[in-house]
């Protein structure tokens, strides 16, 4: 999807952003493996920017508010697109209605992936933009699933990042299923 967004949108360079850290999720993977994994799977795109360590800084200070005002200094002129999946809106939309976030000159781009929110023209300054792309729609969350259920389900994972996955016993754990999903399993 990256490199279809990269073709559509012309862009230069952008930049990966890994979550330094997912309040909304329990039992994370490190961000080291996380950030890594991102480094394997879109490390060899031309102009991707991986795990860049100001954009980290940013992140851990004050979420994506902190990380546009980095790219801003770096690129003052630039278009900036943020993209994310729907889930990852209604989890904005949700943050949105308890902080008054300007989101100013941003482009958010929205993959819809589970279909369930209604995607709006702006949201607080930010021009919103539906993509449907033409590559499966992937999610972390949809792929530790399936890792769980059988490691060989998701044809759309990396063959590296899946190697990097196994060597390091990463979503395989036992103690990482949940509880309904053990009962079944097991």
């Amino acid at each position: 999807m990256i490199k279809e967004f990269k073709k559509k949108f012309a862009l230069d360079s952008f930049y990966i952003i890994t979550n330094v850290t997912s309040e909304h999720k329990s039992n994370v993977t490190a961000y080291r493996h996380r950030k890594r994994m991102a480094q394997i799977a879109f490390g060899s795109i031309e102009g991707a920017i991986v795990g860049d360590k100001k954009i980290e800084a940013a992140f851990l200070v004050g979420d994506m508010d902190e990380v546009v005002k980095v790219i801003r200094s770096v690129h003052p002129h630039a278009q900036l697109y943020q993209v994310m999946g729907d889930d990852s809106l209604a989890r904005l939309l949700k943050v949105m209605g308890t902080k008054k976030k300007t989101l100013d000159n941003i482009n958010i781009v929205v993959n819809k992936r589970d279909g369930g929110v209604v995607i709006p023209k702006s949201i607080n300054g930010a021009n919103v933009i539906e993509f449907d792309s033409q590559t499966p729609a992937d999610s972390s969350s949809r792929i530790r699933k399936e890792l769980l259920i059988d490691p060989k389900m998701n044809s759309n994972l990396d063959e590296k990042v899946y190697e990097y996955i196994k060597s390091h016993k990463l979503y395989f754990k036992s103690e990482i299923i949940p509880a309904c999903l053990k009962r079944i399993l097991l």
